[in-house]
């Protein structure tokens, strides 16, 4: 087994092996969608030359012998330059104006393409990185072809939308009709905090107190620029 962490760069990586008796063993790889759905890895024989496209379920059969010397490393993992993808999200909900910006793994050029939730493919071939925009909230499926080495490296990528933003109102009516003791509570639901309030009569707290009967408007803002409008 082995195990890896942090960011995904490219490198060499020996790995030696050893049996408790002569033989053929093999070498099976799985799960590896991790590494594999961004850069191409291969597993290189270094006494042999062979090399093995890693990939899930992928296998590797080999003689050694017991007494055969652990360094140098029998074998290699070789992982290239990462396809690097940065999405942004949705800034309201229901809008469209998420993007993911795809770049390949070393210089390119590359085929690139992305596969929309309806299904959808949007392509640019040739290119050394590419920025889809215009995108709904969804999952996307991104593919970069060309020499990677392993064919096409293909990763899911998820552009999320906040909640669906509204303020709801409870009125407090006067006691009467010329009294100035009437309001509303506000409470907002969903969008993206913080939250900026404007009433219609100049006032820019969240609730409104000390009022007479009447119809009010309050705008609300978020964190984001998304607005909601209630008439009170």
């Amino acid at each position: 087994m082995i195990n890896a962490f942090g960011d995904l760069i490219a490198a060499e990586i020996p790995v030696k092996v050893v049996v408790p008796v002569s033989g053929s063993y093999t070498i099976t790889l799985n799960d590896v969608a991790n590494v594999t759905d961004r850069a191409c890895v291969v597993l290189v024989d270094q006494l042999t030359g062979a090399e093995t496209p890693v990939t899930a379920g992928a296998s590797y059969t080999f003689d050694i012998d017991a007494q055969a010397l652990v360094t140098p490393a029998r074998f290699l993992l070789r992982i290239t330059e990462p396809t690097n993808v940065v999405k942004q999200n949705v800034t309201c909900a229901a809008g469209d104006d998420g993007s993911i910006l795809v770049t390949g793994p070393g210089a390119g050029p590359w085929d690139i393409s992305l596969t929309t939730p309806e299904g959808a493919v949007l392509t640019a071939t040739q290119e050394a990185s590419h920025l889809f925009a215009g995108l709904l909230a969804g999952e996307y499926v991104v593919s970069v072809g060309g020499s990677t080495g392993c064919g096409v490296l293909e990763q899911r990528v998820n552009v999320d939308e906040p909640y669906p933003f509204a303020g709801n109102a409870l009125t407090r009516p006067a006691s009467c009709a010329v009294a100035a003791n009437g309001g509303a509570d506000v409470t907002v639901v969903g969008g993206t905090a913080p939250y900026t309030f404007a009433w219609s009569d100049g006032a820019v707290g969240e609730d409104l107190d000390n009022v007479q009967d009447g119809t009010s408007q309050l705008n609300i803002d978020d964190g984001n620029g998304c607005a909601s409008l209630i008439h009170n």
